[in-house]
């Protein structure tokens, strides 16, 4: 099963601004999208993750990355916060990596 998680990621990012900035929301929403409709027992969390009917959550991340970096509209409120600070985040992931070499 194919899913279309770009069209999907890009409808609930335009449709609910609060998914902008809160990616768990945004997840949920395009899982239970592509859940509508579907004779799926929602309990089953573990099976519904690896039947192919949602899409991988990173895989919806991401593609919400790229599409708030290419258009400005679907970027939420914290976005320029969190490009701010992202110089600050990828210094303490080198200082992570120098400490585990240093090991």
């Amino acid at each position: 099963m194919k899913l279309n998680c770009t069209e999907e990621v890009r409808a609930t990012l335009f449709a609910y601004p609060k998914s902008r900035d809160n990616a768990m929301l945004l997840i949920g929403l395009v899982w239970d999208a592509q859940l509508a409709g579907k004779n799926i027992d929602r309990s089953n969390l573990i099976g519904v993750l690896t039947s192919g009917y949602v899409s991988n959550p990173e895989s919806i991340r991401r593609i919400s990355a790229v599409l708030q970096n290419k258009h400005s509209h679907l970027r939420g409120e914290k976005w320029m916060d969190r490009k701010r600070h992202a110089k600050d985040v990828i210094e303490q992931i080198r200082n992570i990596e120098g400490e585990e070499d240093a090991r």
